[in-house]
């Protein structure tokens, strides 16, 4: 019953939406036709609404002279008044002048070479010294192990049975 109430209030608005509606457009069509009993001349009277109004220019606020009074500079407002201008601006403060800085350049600066020669024999020799100094390095030296945790040891041993059903009941995740 309740969604029989709510359909009949829908199509009840619908049909009062269209009525209005058809009620509108059938208004402004006896708007635009003149009925019989108005008399003739009062029909051929625009409504004052649709005659143009006469367009009167919009006055400014300021006239043309107070313009260019505001433009023209302080000098030439203080001759046409008789007046000097003074420059009540203090003097500029003394700067030092600037030092003449050392100029960096990135460019390399080549070493004086005695011979052609001598130096690719000193970059060969300093390779042959790298090379030595990574083999010495690793040649003589045995490997240190890392020592094994007291866990480890535990867990290794036979008789650390009961020790490591312990170790697994504290490790396992309960959640």
């Amino acid at each position: 019953m309740e969604d029989f109430k709510v359909i009949f209030y829908i199509l009840l608005a619908v049909g009062y939406f269209l009525f209005t509606v058809w009620r509108k457009a059938f208004k402004s069509a006896d708007e635009n036709t003149p009925p019989d009993n108005v008399p003739q001349r009062r029909r051929q009277e625009p409504a004052a609404e649709t005659r143009p109004r006469p367009q009167q220019p919009i006055q400014p606020s300021t006239s043309y002279e107070d313009i260019l009074r505001e433009l023209k500079p302080k000098a030439e407002r203080a001759k046409e008044h008789g007046r000097e201008l003074v420059n009540n601006f203090p003097a500029p403060a003394a700067r030092p002048e600037p030092v003449a800085e050392e100029v960096f350049t990135t460019e390399k600066l080549k070493p004086r070479v005695l011979s052609w020669e001598k130096p690719a024999e000193a970059r060969e020799a300093a390779k042959r010294s790298m090379e030595i100094r990574n083999r010495k390095s690793n040649a003589g030296s045995p490997k240190q192990a890392a020592p094994q945790s007291s866990y480890a040891k535990m867990l290794r041993s036979p008789n650390g049975m009961r020790d490591a059903v312990i170790l697994s009941e504290i490790l396992k995740r309960k959640f």
